[in-house]
């Protein structure tokens, strides 16, 4: 009967068994069932949660250590090739891993399609904070300095524009980041993508403006995102015509905090309660007119 091994002990397995080897065939076994004239030691397997991974057929042409991570990260990097022909799926995954140079079983690694998009947005997050960086630091310059509305549209410009390569199976992303195994996760990183924003925009603010700066660029972002989605028009012109307008937000609200904090209470609210009602209003979508 085959010789099961734990997961931590699989890329040592990897390493030592097979680190010269060729990637000569793939083969999947999904269950215990071994061939009868294959011995234990050529089909030693992994039992990676409720799935069994055959090392045998996890081979790679390379001769390097190898941990979990450095292959998931070999993996989503084929993955993310074919995700706009199988979507976010286990598919994409196992041909991510084939096209790696390990077996399509290895997608076991990863926790189905919703990791897989999951780690995309991580990603992209990650390199948008790259770009804040790079920006936050031209803003040290009076003479290339820009007010702070247009360091933060450009900024959602430019992390939405990393999904038009993904565009057309983005609707289905979105779909599985809001599944109950993974919403956490879509949650946490959304939440720290809108704070570094406004953390390299300049905002130190620790009262009620922080939530209210936040939840506003929050829908900004995901308002535009989704008209994004039905966007036919060349380069997205149209999506970055509605950002425009959804700028306004962002300057009013900013205009309220400054009233509200350069007067005292009693007196802000008087001069400014009425407006900023109404531009809460209006943002949030109420009084307007529906159509039926």
């Amino acid at each position: 009967m085959a010789r099961f091994v734990s997961r931590t002990r699989l890329l040592n397995l990897i390493n030592t068994t097979f680190k010269t080897a060729p990637i000569r065939s793939v083969s999947m076994m999904r269950t215990h069932i071994t061939s009868p004239h294959t011995s234990p030691v050529n089909k030693p397997t992994l039992l990676n949660s409720s799935r069994q991974i055959s090392l045998s057929s996890i081979t790679h042409n390379e001769e390097k250590p190898r941990t979990d991570q450095t292959v998931k990260e070999e993996i989503y990097t084929e993955a993310m090739k074919l995700v706009t022909e199988h979507g976010w799926t286990r598919k994409t995954l196992s041909l991510g891993a084939e096209a790696a140079g390990y077996a399509g079983v290895a997608e076991g690694l990863f926790n189905g399609g919703e990791e897989l998009a999951v780690s995309f947005i991580q990603k992209c997050n990650d390199e948008l904070v790259v770009y804040l960086k790079e920006m936050a630091t031209i803003q040290e310059n009076p003479d290339t300095k820009v007010p702070q509305s247009e360091f933060i549209r450009n900024a959602v410009e430019y992390r939405l524009r990393m999904l038009i390569p993904y565009i057309s199976v983005w609707p289905q992303g979105l779909a599985v980041l809001h599944s109950p195994f993974v919403l956490k996760d879509t949650v946490g990183i959304s939440t720290q993508m809108l704070d570094d924003i406004w953390y390299y925009a300049g905002d130190r603010s620790t009262d009620i403006n922080w939530y209210t700066k936040r939840g506003l660029l929050g829908k900004l972002y995901f308002s535009t995102q989704l008209s994004m989605l039905n966007d036919q028009s060349p380069d997205f012109q149209d999506t970055w015509k509605f950002l425009n307008r959804r700028m306004e937000d962002i300057k009013v609200m900013g205009s309220l905090a400054r009233s509200l904090s350069s007067v005292s209470l009693p007196q802000g609210i008087a001069e400014v309660g009425k407006a900023g009602l109404t531009s809460i209003c209006n943002i949030a979508g109420l009084g307007q007119n529906r159509r039926s």
